[in-house]
């Protein structure tokens, strides 16, 4: 007597609510994992951005030498570095310049540094850096011999 008919909307719209999921999670998920269009190119070389731990633990300085480490910023960046020789008699320096001052530097001429800590036993820097490409220095010209940092953390933050 009251016989119900299930009617073909009901199945056009389940249909239409599937399309829709389908159609967001392809959206979703294109978004999530984009194309990389960089990897086409050929010889493409991506950058290497300096983030987190530069250097950690012991390190030796050559008599009358420089040891240094490239740090390239994307980013303004906090450079946070302690280090100590264990001795307060055995004295070095800390710098840190623009990449492309370095040469310059080493010989002598006057450019503009970021930080230096002239020489001393240990050391302590913070400072805010802008994007770009620069230069650690541990600086030992000053001694004939070797120097030993019998700690050293330097990390980007």
């Amino acid at each position: 007597m009251f016989d119900q008919k299930r009617s073909r909307s009901d199945l056009n719209w389940a249909g239409i609510i599937l399309v829709v999921v389908f159609v967001l999670a392809v959206f979703w998920l294109y978004r999530q994992n984009p194309p990389d269009a960089e990897a086409d190119a050929p010889s493409a070389k991506p950058t290497a951005w300096t983030s987190g731990t530069i250097i950690a633990g012991p390190l030796e300085v050559e008599g009358g030498g420089l040891l240094t480490f490239r740090m390239d910023l994307n980013k303004r960046s906090t450079l946070d570095a302690v280090f100590t020789t264990g001795d307060s008699a055995i004295r070095l320096a800390f710098t840190v310049l623009a990449a492309g001052d370095l040469e310059g530097w080493k010989s002598g001429e006057r450019v503009d540094l970021i930080t230096n800590t002239g020489p001393v036993p240990r050391g302590t820097v913070k400072r805010v850096i802008e994007p770009g490409s620069y230069v650690i220095v541990f600086d030992n010209r000053m001694n004939p011999g070797p120097v030993r940092i019998v700690e050293a953390d330097v990390k980007v933050e």
